[in-house]
């Protein structure tokens, strides 16, 4: 079943203001394309996005569709999500990926899954997907590609070697918080890949998706919204880690800024999306 990394409240509030967002990258059109091609009728109809966390991707479905349901197996991530959502036919439901009971059989046209599919039962859930989309209903899956992350000083006049070392800090952070998942996970954000439907029909894409911060101190709330870092301090409560990482950082930045705790910066990440088709 589904891996539990995000059961706290500060982190999901964390992940709701310092996750990398999916406004403006233009993914909930090219799902909508591709569900329409070769269709006659209007699919609009029911959207599902599972391991939704706090909405960030869910929200962006709602303009677009009749009804669409957020799940996620935390209730933290849960809470935070029904906190801002203001649009009426969105709702939220905590539940595992691998088991959707409230969904009928042949009734869902498109399932999404944003930044989450490593953290599934891979078959368990593909099998579920396929229960329940509708014939030539959609699924799409995107999984960050950690291999080409950046992390730099969000200013006129960047320094290439500043932000080298920023970047180099920000991989080593992301690391030690992919090495606190199951192999499976780390499997797939190392590789980038993922286990597929078997369906014939399928457009594989990318985009970067980028977040600013306002200093030091919101990269660190950064920091706090990773699964994997809040097991490892779970386990290592005299860790000083964060606060390790904060004053590299800015001994990093100190060398070139001369208040290196308020320099802005900027993370970016590709995201590679894949959309299938169930005949």
């Amino acid at each position: 079943m589904s891996e539990r990394h995000f059961e706290d409240s500060s982190l999901a509030e964390n992940y709701e203001k310092y996750r990398l967002q999916y406004t403006d990258l233009g993914i909930e059109d090219n799902a909508l394309t591709f569900l329409r091609e070769e269709l006659k009728e209007d699919p609009q109809s029911l959207a599902v996005d599972v391991g939704c966390g706090t909405g960030q991707f869910t929200v962006l479905l709602a303009p677009r569709f009749s009804k669409v349901i957020g799940v996620d197996c935390s209730s933290a991530q849960i809470s935070v999500a029904k906190q801002k959502a203001i649009e009426g036919n969105l709702e939220y439901r905590e539940g595992v990926a691998e088991h959707l009971p409230f969904l009928g059989d042949n009734s869902v046209d498109l399932v999404t899954t944003m930044g989450a599919m490593q953290y599934f039962d891979a078959p368990q859930f593909l099998a579920e997907v396929h229960r329940v989309l509708k014939p030539r209903g959609c699924l799409m899956i995107g999984i960050f590609d950690v291999t080409n992350l950046s992390l730099h000083a969000d200013t006129e006049g960047k320094n290439s070697t500043v932000n080298e070392r920023c970047t180099s800090l920000c991989r080593e952070i992301v690391n030690v918080s992919i090495q606190q998942l199951g192999e499976n996970a780390q499997k797939m954000f190392y590789t980038v890949d993922h286990p597929s439907p078997d369906y014939p029909e399928f457009q594989s894409f990318s985009k970067r998706a980028l977040k600013h911060f306002n200093g030091v101190h919101e990269f660190e709330g950064f920091m706090k919204s990773f699964g994997g870092l809040r097991t490892y301090l779970q386990e290592n409560p005299n860790s000083t880690m964060i606060n390790d990482y904060k004053e590299r950082l800015t001994e990093i930045l100190g060398a070139v800024f001369s208040s290196p705790k308020t320099t802005p910066l900027a993370y970016a990440m590709d995201l590679k999306m894949s959309m299938y088709r169930k005949p």
